[in-house]
Formats: C-alpha cells, sequence, structure tokens
C-alpha cells in the first residue's frame, strides 16, 4: 500500500502533489535536465578506463572481419557483381596496416613517412594490377560501417568495382589520438597472374595502382578473422541513456494530461503538449545521428 501511494504521488496527478505529477515539479525536471548533463561529463572523465572484466569504455565496437565480408560483398550482389574472395596475404597487409596506424598514431592512408597504402600489399608479396582501401574508425557496428562507406562516392567505388575479385580486412583496437577505438582496414584488389602485364589505371576514389609488380617477401605477420574483444562505446551509451530519460519524460506527460483529462481538472495543457512535441523530436534527432568516421 506504502509503495502504491508513493507511485501515484510521483506520477498520477493528485491531491497530495498539486494535481501535478511530482515527477513533472520543477524540482524534478532540474533534476532530469542534471542527468542529461551529467552523463556526457562521467563518460568523458572514464572513458579510457578498462574494466576488470575486460571491457572496454571507448568508441570501439564489436565488429569481425567475417561481418565485413559480409556486408560489403552483400552490396556487390546487389549490383549483380560477383562476390569478393578473402585473401590471407590482402588480410597480413590490412592488418599491418590497422596496427600502424595505432602504433604511429595517425589516422590517413599514407603513413607519416610517406608511405602509400599499396607498400603493406607489396610487403607481404601479393602482386597486383589494382588496388584500393578503405579506413574507418569509431563504429559500433559493421551495418552501419558499411553504410558509412557506400553513402561515399569514393568508398563505394571501391566496395562495388567491377574489376575487384579479392579482399583483406584488418582490424586494430587500441588509443588513437587519445581515445580508445577500433580501426578497420579493407583492402581491395585484382590479383596480377603469373606472366601478365601490369596494368595501369587512373585512381578511383581512393583506389591506387600498381605499375610493377610486387617481388615476394617473406612476413611473419598473421591474417586475423577474429572480431575485437568486447567493448561498450560510450556514444551508444549516451544516446540510450538520453533516448530513455526523454521517452520516459513522453510518457510521464501523456498519462499527465490524460488523467488531467478525465479528472476535469482546468489546466492549460498547451504547455505540456510543447514539451511533448520538443521531447520526440530530440529523440528523432538523437536516433538519426550515428557515431565513426570514415575516409
Amino acid at each position: 500500500m506504502m509503495f502504491r501511494s508513493t507511485f501515484h504521488h510521483f506520477v498520477t496527478p493528485g491531491h497530495t502533489n498539486n494535481y501535478r505529477a511530482r515527477l513533472l515539479h520543477t524540482p524534478a525536471l532540474l533534476g532530469f535536465l542534471a542527468c542529461l548533463v551529467v552523463l556526457p561529463l562521467w563518460l568523458l572523465l572514464v572513458g579510457h578506463t578498462t574494466s576488470s572484466h575486460g571491457v572496454v569504455l571507448g568508441y570501439t565496437s564489436s565488429i569481425t572481419t567475417l561481418q565485413v565480408l559480409s556486408q560489403t560483398n552483400q552490396e556487390r550482389q546487389n549490383r549483380g557483381l560477383e562476390a569478393l574472395v578473402e585473401n590471407t596475404l590482402l588480410s597480413q597487409a590490412a592488418q599491418h596496416k590497422a596496427a600502424d596506424m595505432l602504433e604511429k598514431q595517425y589516422w590517413a592512408h599514407t603513413t607519416p613517412s610517406g608511405e602509400e597504402p599499396w607498400a603493406f600489399i607489396d610487403e607481404v608479396g601479393y602482386s597486383y594490377q589494382l588496388a584500393g582501401e578503405n579506413l574507418a574508425r569509431d563504429f559500433d557496428t559493421t551495418p552501419r560501417m558499411v553504410e558509412a562507406w557506400m553513402r561515399s562516392p569514393t568508398h563505394r567505388a571501391n566496395i562495388v568495382h567491377p574489376r575487384y575479385t579479392q579482399t583483406g580486412i584488418g582490424l586494430a583496437t587500441g588509443m588513437l589520438d587519445g581515445v580508445q577505438t577500433t580501426v578497420v582496414v579493407q583492402l581491395f584488389a585484382l590479383p596480377r597472374l603469373v606472366g601478365q602485364d601490369p596494368v595501369i589505371e587512373g585512381s578511383v576514389g581512393v583506389v591506387g595502382t600498381s605499375t610493377t609488380q610486387a617481388s615476394p617477401t617473406s612476413s611473419s605477420l598473421v591474417a586475423t578473422t577474429q572480431g575485437v574483444a568486447q567493448t561498450v562505446s560510450p556514444f551508444l551509451v549516451l544516446q540510450v541513456a538520453i533516448g530513455i530519460v526523454l521517452t520516459l519524460l513522453v510518457i510521464l506527460f501523456l498519462y499527465d494530461h490524460l488523467v488531467a483529462s478525465r479528472l476535469t481538472l482546468g489546466r492549460n495543457v498547451g504547455a505540456s503538449t510543447a514539451h511533448v512535441l520538443v521531447f520526440l523530436v530530440v529523440i528523432a534527432l538523437l536516433l538519426s545521428i550515428k557515431s565513426g568516421v570514415v575516409i
């Protein structure tokens, strides 16, 4: 009985709360506002910490190479193109490039020393006629990342290039520019057959070309097809938390309006309606925002 009366006091208009749900009084609304302000600050302060369970709070994800391969091939098949085949050497090159970006702290197709992406392909002894590279970071899911690539003309050109037949995918998780992140590297290539002359083509988007055959070299790099460690994205946490708070407020305002109408309370409901509309717009905008960067 005590719980029921307390519940009604906080959510149902009545004589104990001056016919306005206590959670909709000014102090409570200020409390909700404080939560929306404090949560991002808290995430900023602890965003670089790791828990004892190995869960990293940062702009990281559970993306796997198998998911990336499946999603990119789905885009190709939707356009009547042959599926790409994952090549071990290309995956070694992509993994090395991903690890190199974290080690040397850069976010670019070209290394700080001026090496082009094709240097990583040459290093593992993969001979190619045509090659391209897509990069992404800060994405929490594979579909969002591939969707971002497909919205970019240059990245889409790599994914749906009709001459590419093979791909390699590398993932690396670590600190980049002071933020815990997951870097994804996807290489695309048309292999060079034995005795075949190299083909020179103009670049397509971020596609690069080679005019010389890469000589075989030994490499101790190991290709990876595993996903990254279990992680939690602060952006996603913030989205969900703010969405829950705003949704709760919308429900409270609607319930308050419904009860007030049944009790025929003489109340100006215009303000409540405006609040609900504002919250709904904010929720819609919040859901439409997506994290992640591609180059």
